[in-house]
């Protein structure tokens, strides 16, 4: 399904309010799916009936587990355009039923190789959500609810681990082959919400600008921030600074490919910042990792947990959102692979001492943070190009100053 058909089956509403919460609700499935495999998984392998009906020794233990994030890396090499392509919203909707289509098949898988193909597609169905979702988030939400909306993108995680674990506890008891099979099926639920709900949202507008749809834009904008009102001062200083940020992108040459992500400066510092913190949130550790495991979780799904979706689609320009997030998907989901694979190893000829190189982690992370990171805070994301270009590619005050009734438009 393309834009033009998904647009004659949407029914937006006019509050901005209810637009906003259905965007969030609608991206943070994503999370919520993620965060439900990996605690469904987790409790079907200590399962009998699970362990028992595949064979599983250690080996096909692992790749059941790990072949997720197989698929998560898999999506780096096309989803990206394909969101470009098809606009973000029908982008988040294929995603969402690749989703459901590989929950069905892991929920009848016959044999190993049946239940890997599945939680690779799984894979691939929730990193392509995580891709377009962000971006999606980033480029609808007004500017003053932006952090938060991405922030809390991550933390539905959680809320789907805790869904997952009461789930597998309830059905742990049974005998028969419904004991991991009902808590597969369940996992598609939270795909067919979004599904449902994206006939409610609008489009990206600044997706919409490149295709020069301008008219649909400014009423995307409208209903954003001002319940429609397209004379809202806000409403008017935020279309003419994506106009003119993404005009000064087309007329500069920069492209929508992905050699875009290397073509300049920039465009390198921007991904590297985006890779950052997808390798830093991974191997993040403090040196009593184990004695201290609560502290750590707490102060984890405090800093990181909102931050590794907030930071890289904001740092990123409109030419290079959606395909720096594809290759941030990448570096998320090969760190962690590589994370599941190398931790045990480590752990088996250096024991505790693992901990102690995970937790010396996070003094690089800390210098190279505050060494390289640049402040997105208060800004729109065409503001951002300040920060990191060294100029603002419009002539319209900040956000920030036409919300305090400070900037002057014309």
């Amino acid at each position: 399904m393309n834009q033009a058909a998904l647009e004659k089956i949407t029914f937006i509403p006019k509050s901005s309010k209810i637009i906003t919460f259905l965007l969030i609700t609608c991206s943070c499935i994503t999370s919520t799916t993620f965060g439900y495999d990996a605690s469904m998984i987790n409790g079907l392998n200590i399962l009998p009936s699970y362990t028992d009906y595949f064979h599983l020794n250690t080996a096909t233990l692992a790749l059941n587990t790990a072949s997720i994030w197989i698929g998560g890396c898999l999506v780096a090499f096309c989803y990206g355009q394909f969101t470009d392509w098809v606009g973000r919203r029908p982008a988040l909707l294929w995603a969402a039923l690749i989703t459901v289509f590989a929950v069905i098949l892991q929920t009848a898988a016959q044999n190993v190789a049946m239940f890997v193909i599945a939680r690779i597609l799984i894979g691939f169905g929730t990193s392509a959500s995580g891709l377009c979702g962000p971006v999606y988030l980033a480029e609808t939400l007004p500017f003053q609810r932006r952090a938060w909306g991405l922030g809390v993108f991550n933390d539905f995680y959680y809320v789907g681990g805790l869904i997952a674990a009461g789930i597998t506890f309830g059905t742990s008891t049974m005998n028969s082959t419904w004991a991991w099979r009902i808590p597969s099926a369940i996992q598609g639920v939270f795909s067919i919400i979004c599904i449902i709900i994206i006939h409610f949202i609008p489009e990206s507008p600044r997706w919409l600008i490149y295709q020069n749809q301008h008219e649909e834009a400014l009423k995307v904008i409208a209903y954003m921030y001002a319940d429609g009102d397209r004379e809202n001062p806000l409403v008017v200083a935020q279309f003419k600074e994506i106009t003119d940020t993404i005009d000064y992108e087309k007329t500069s040459g920069e492209t929508l490919s992905m050699m875009q992500l290397v073509k300049t400066p920039s465009a390198r510092k921007r991904v590297t910042l985006a890779i950052s913190a997808a390798v830093f949130s991974t191997i993040a550790g403090i040196y009593a990792t184990v004695a201290m495991l609560f502290l750590f979780q707490g102060s984890y799904s405090i800093g990181w947990t909102p931050l590794l979706y907030l930071y890289p689609p904001e740092v990123m320009n409109y030419s290079i959102r959606a395909n720096g997030m594809a290759i941030f998907q990448f570096a998320l989901n090969g760190t962690a692979l590589w994370c599941v694979f190398a931790f045990p190893f480590a752990l088996v000829a250096i024991g505790w001492k693992t901990y102690m190189i995970n937790g010396a982690y996070d003094v690089l992370i800390i210098g190279l943070m505050a060494w390289y990171w640049v402040e997105t805070k208060g800004t729109s994301l065409e503001e951002v190009d300040r920060v990191i270009d060294g100029e603002k590619h419009s002539n319209v005050p900040d956000l920030k100053s036409v919300l305090k009734g400070e900037g002057k438009l014309f």
